[in-house]
C-alpha cells in the first residue's frame, strides 16, 4: 500500500496592502518628553516605542535628560501619610480595611481643619478689637493729648522729668494722625489675608470675575474703516 504524503501546509495569507510590516518608526521626541516626566517607567516608555528601555537610558544619558519625580515622590509621600494616619495594620486588598483607612485619614484632615478654623476666627477676634480701640481713639484724639498733660503735672520725686518726657513722647505719637493711619494699614491688611484664609478653610469659592472689555480689539478691520468712514461724512 503506497504512503499517502501530509498535505502541504497553506500558506499564510499577507498582511492587508499586501506589503509585510516595517519596523516600528522611533519617535524620540515623544520618548524624551515621557522620560522628562518622570511618571512612567522606562519599560512603560519603551512599550510601543519601536525601541528598548536600555536604548532610551542610553540616549537619555547621552542627551542629558533629567526625569522629573515630583509626582512620583508627591504620591508616594501621601501614601507614606495616609499609612501614618492609620494605627492598625491593615490588609490593602480587603474593602473594609479600605474604608477604615480613607475614615482614619479624613478624621485627621478634618481636626487639622477644625483647628485652622477656630484659629482664623480667634485672630479675627483680636483683630476686630484692636480696631474697635483705633476707632474709639480716632473718635476722641484729644484724650491722649490730655494724658500728656496729666503727665507733666506728676510731681517730680513720684517721676523724673526724663521719664515724664519719655511717657509724653510715646503718647503723642500714639495719638497722632500719622501712627494711626499706620495702624489701620497694618489691621487692613491682617484683615485681607484673614479673610482670605477664612474662606479656603470653609470651603467658598471666589466667584469668578466677569471678563475685561475687549473694546476696540472686538471690532474688525473694516469695521474700524466703516466708522472712520461715518464719522468724515458726520464732520462735513
Amino acid at each position: 500500500m503506497a504512503k499517502t504524503s501530509p498535505p502541504a501546509p497553506i500558506p499564510e495569507s499577507p498582511p492587508a496592502g499586501g506589503a509585510a510590516p516595517g519596523p516600528v518608526a522611533v519617535d524620540w521626541e515623544r520618548i524624551e518628553i515621557d522620560f522628562r516626566a518622570g511618571v512612567k517607567s522606562l519599560r512603560e516608555i519603551a512599550e510601543g516605542s519601536g525601541t528598548s528601555h536600555v536604548n532610551i537610558s542610553k540616549r537619555a544619558k547621552k542627551s542629558g535628560w533629567v526625569r522629573d519625580l515630583s509626582t512620583k515622590i508627591q504620591a508616594k509621600a501621601d501614601e507614606l501619610v495616609n499609612a501614618a494616619s492609620v494605627n492598625t495594620p491593615v490588609n490593602k486588598a480587603s474593602p473594609a480595611a479600605e474604608r477604615v483607612t480613607v475614615e482614619a485619614v479624613a478624621n485627621s484632615q478634618a481636626s487639622i481643619r477644625l483647628a485652622h478654623r477656630a484659629d482664623i476666627e480667634r485672630t479675627r477676634r483680636l483683630c476686630m478689637r484692636m480696631l474697635a480701640e483705633l476707632e474709639q481713639q480716632s473718635a476722641a484724639p484729644e484724650l491722649l493729648g490730655e494724658v500728656a498733660e496729666i503727665l507733666t503735672s506728676v510731681p517730680p520725686e513720684e517721676m523724673t522729668k526724663a521719664q515724664r518726657a519719655k511717657l509724653a513722647d510715646a503718647a503723642a505719637r500714639a495719638g497722632s494722625l500719622q501712627s494711626r493711619s499706620s495702624t489701620m494699614r497694618s489691621l487692613s491688611e491682617s484683615l485681607k489675608s484673614l479673610v482670605a484664609l477664612e474662606r479656603q478653610a470653609y470651603g467658598i469659592k471666589e466667584e469668578a470675575a466677569p471678563p475685561p472689555d475687549p473694546g476696540v480689539a472686538s471690532f474688525s478691520t473694516a469695521d474700524l474703516f466703516a466708522m472712520r468712514d461715518a464719522l468724515k461724512k458726520g464732520a462735513a
